[in-house]
């Protein structure tokens, strides 16, 4: 618990204010069950349960500008065509919930769009995902974006 005496109002009002800075997934999960306890029949119970929130909501806070502190720099190889629509891409991505991106075979897009994904922030308070139709795939990709990144 946080030790501060706090109504569940201003509560509720520090966890809307501290949740974009958490991790999607609890973003969701608070916000779903804060949508249930709201107005409150029992102030104090629902006081408890939004000072747990708001400790969840902190330690995630916390993971998340850790994750943002250790990113590794990020490169794009300008001979890959993809490179040249970085700026429009990084646009696109952080406008639109879903985008679809169609290219020739060896633009880049398999192994520059997670890379773009992490640049625009899409990582730290969530997870990449690239798909691909065999496991052994995905694992090349993912070994081939972590020798780019220079990590493991």
């Amino acid at each position: 618990m946080s030790g501060i005496l706090m109504d569940w109002k201003s509560q509720a009002a520090q966890l809307e204010r501290l949740l974009p800075q958490c991790e999607v997934a609890l973003q969701w999960r608070i916000r779903d069950q804060v949508t249930k306890l709201l107005p409150p029949r029992n102030p104090k119970a629902v006081e408890q349960k939004l000072d747990r929130f708001l400790v969840e909501a902190k330690a995630s806070a916390q993971r998340c500008t850790k994750i943002l502190d250790s990113l590794p720099d990020i490169n794009f190889p300008e001979a890959l065509p993809i490179s040249q629509h970085r700026e429009e891409i990084l646009r696109t991505i952080t406008e639109n919930q879903v985008v679809v991106i169609a290219g020739e075979t060896g633009s880049g897009k398999t192994t520059q769009l997670p890379k773009l994904c992490l640049d625009a922030g899409l990582g730290v308070r969530g997870k990449i995902a690239c798909t691909q139709p065999r496991r052994i795939a995905a694992l090349s990709v993912s070994q081939r974006v972590a020798e780019d990144l220079k990590v493991s």
